[in-house]
This record gives C-alpha cells, structure tokens and sequence, in this order.
C-alpha cells in the first residue's frame, strides 16, 4: 500500500516537472487571421508534382504592430497557426489531392522559404476541407516585407476536375518576450 502511494507520488512529481519544466517564457500578443483564393490550372495529372504561386499576399504586420503599439524588439517570434484549403465556391469534394505543401516565400530574396503547412498521405475519403498541420518556421524576418509569395506544391491521386477554385484560410500568432 505504501509502494503504490510512493510510485503515484512519484509519478506525479515526474508530470508536474515535465509540463512546468519545458515552457517558455512568452506570450501570445494577437493572432492574425488571412485567407487567399487561387484557381488549379487544368491538366494537372497524377505523375508530376506541381507548383502554383500566389504572389504578393498581403500578410498585415505592419498594421497589425501598428494597431496594437508593440515594439518590434519585444517580439519572441511569429508562428503560423491554423491552416486549411477549401473549395472557394462550392463543396467539391477534396479527394483527388495526394499530399500539399505550402511555403511562404521572400519576395526580397526567393531562396528565403519556409514551409508553413503541409499533409501528407490524405485520406482517400477526404471531403469539404484540408486542415493543415502546421510547420515550425519562425516567420519573423520574412513577415517584416509585408507582402509575400505563397508556394504551394501539390500531388494528386486522380484527375481534378476542371475549373477548381481553392482558398487558403491561415493566419499566424505573434509571441513576445516574457
């Protein structure tokens, strides 16, 4: 009986060290929803993996920095947050997609890319959306332009149909200092 009390003490100290121990000493200033719409190409096909670009998309830093008076300096870093791809007009169903990948690109420096979402291995009954998992990137120095591109990179699994328009609903959070 003692044994039992000991190792769920034990137990318990180990959890509580573990969650308190790995936590950083920031906080969320303000999130900052986005969306952008884009149109597939026809005769996409199921071997090649292909490229779309959304150029100059307005991301809204300096404004937002602006609006709520933050000193730049005080910012820790600036992460994506959720993210997912929809049909733009109608609820087409999402099942010819394979797997997605989207980078934010420099529009100062196209080397300077950082992945923001991707899905891999899309369940073949996918239907009215794709939620994105998110990528680590810091975006902190490329957000700084204001406007940049986005890449998206995709891989069917059959044919989409003609005529798709898609729109990406993602935003990013902006961390400070603690």
């Amino acid at each position: 009986m003692k044994s039992n009390r000991l190792s769920s003490s034990l137990a318990l100290l180990v959890v509580i060290i573990l969650f308190c121990g790995c936590t950083k000493d920031n906080r969320i200033a303000y999130e900052v929803r986005l969306d952008t719409n884009f149109d597939l190409p026809n005769g996409l096909n199921t071997i090649e993996t292909h490229y779309i670009y959304v150029r100059n998309v307005k991301m809204l830093y300096g404004e937002n920095i602006a609006l709520r008076n933050i000193d730049t300096s005080t910012i820790d870093a600036i992460n994506v947050s959720f993210g997912r791809l929809l049909p733009r007009f109608n609820s087409t169903n999402l099942n010819y997609f394979q797997s997605v990948v989207v980078n934010v690109v420099s529009r100062l420096d196209p080397k300077n890319r950082n992945e923001i979402y991707y899905l891999e291995q899309i369940p073949n009954n996918q239907r009215a959306e794709l939620r994105l998992l998110n990528s680590i990137s810091n975006l902190r120095e490329v957000l700084k332009e204001e406007n940049v591109d986005l890449e998206f990179r995709f891989q069917f699994r059959t044919f989409p149909p003609p005529a798709v328009s898609l729109t990406l609903d993602f935003g990013y959070v902006i961390y400070l200092k603690g």
